[in-house]
């Protein structure tokens, strides 16, 4: 899916099953590139979006499954792309940037302020996404500009590497929470 102009997003579903009868086939929708364990855990960990097909011996009724798996599929792909065009068509100023970044980091420690400079520099055209022709100045921008900071600048208080805090740790809320507002 091309959502603005030299900005491309994959779409994968993910299968996961246990080979062995023991648990449920499961399928999700994600953005995540599975290619280990830990993308694995990554996409599953973010999951809102999972259906289950039970291990049975009717044929008929897994055909069914997955008939339904793939049209949820295609439909919430189109959603998804959908939501994600109506934030590059959504104009966002300076300031609304930095309110919105106020209110997925409030208040007047150091280290809240410290944050929102960071996605600010970010959101003004440093990030990967947010520069892009069409997505300067919009929601979509400022989304990147947040994913930016949450899977590359950001640094943890736990020793944890950004990429694990942002898909495991507080990120994931983060991430989904400005996917909220923005697409409101």
């Amino acid at each position: 899916m091309e959502i603005a102009p030299g900005d491309p997003c994959e779409g994968f579903l993910l299968f996961e099953n246990s080979h062995d009868g023991s648990a449920t086939l499961r399928v999700l929708f994600t953005t995540v590139r599975v290619v280990c364990q830990n993308t694995v855990n990554a996409a599953i960990a973010k999951a809102k979006n999972v259906h289950k097909i039970r291990h049975t011996t009717n044929a008929k009724d897994k055909l069914q499954e997955a008939h339904t798996v793939l049209a949820e599929s295609a439909d919430y792909w189109q959603r998804w792309q959908q939501a994600a065009k109506a934030m590059v068509k959504r104009d966002m100023s300076r300031l609304d940037t930095m309110a919105f970044f106020e209110k997925l980091f409030p208040g007047e420690a150091t280290r809240a302020k410290n944050i929102r400079s960071d996605l600010m520099q970010l959101a003004d055209g440093k990030a990967k996404g947010s520069d892009l022709p069409g997505s300067k100045g919009t929601a979509w921008g400022t989304y990147n500009a947040l994913t930016e900071y949450l899977g590359s600048e950001r640094t943890t208080r736990n020793g944890n590497t950004n990429w694990e805090a942002e898909t495991f740790g507080s990120g994931v809320a983060v991430r989904q929470q400005a996917w909220d507002l923005l697409t409101a």
